[in-house]
């Protein structure tokens, strides 16, 4: 396989969120960083996203990683896509093992998965315009600053 031509590395970019039922412009915009952007011999591009994991990924698991879909949708919304429709995605996974590892897992997102992002997003926005606030219980608890309130839910 030949080498890659890497595009861009730490990628800013903030791009405008439309409401997925009727296309009107949101007053947020979705702002991060794309670690990596690479296009190949044909000049397509692709994703590249840094992981670590205590397991190797199944082949499914990018399917569900919402970061990766958040990059494919900001490089849409900035009109570059892997093919017309599609933006492929690679997770490079550092594998934390007793022996260490290294996997990639490929996958595409399209236009139907961006409605169900936006849609996603509309739905904590104005869940967080309503003051709801959801505990998510986990291994940060420990040192997290508001553990007493969400205890005391």
């Amino acid at each position: 396989m030949r080498p890659r031509t890497v595009e861009a590395v730490e990628y800013p970019f903030s791009v405008p969120l439309y409401d997925p039922d009727g296309g009107k412009k949101l007053e947020y915009a979705l702002v991060g960083l794309i670690d990596l952007i690479e296009s190949d011999e044909e000049g397509n591009l692709i994703i590249g996203e840094l992981k670590t994991s205590s397991k190797r990924f199944a082949d499914s698991q990018g399917e569900t990683q919402l970061d990766g879909l958040v990059y494919a949708y900001a490089l849409d919304q900035l009109g570059f896509r892997t093919d017309g429709h599609r933006t492929l995605i690679r997770y490079d996974v550092l594998v934390k093992t007793k022996t260490p590892g290294f996997q990639q897992v490929y996958f595409n997102k399209e236009s139907g998965d961006y409605r169900r992002l936006t849609r996603w997003i509309k739905e904590i926005l104005q869940a967080i315009d309503r003051e709801s606030f959801f505990p998510n219980f986990g291994w940060a608890c420990k040192q997290c600053p508001f553990k007493r309130v969400c205890w005391l839910m």
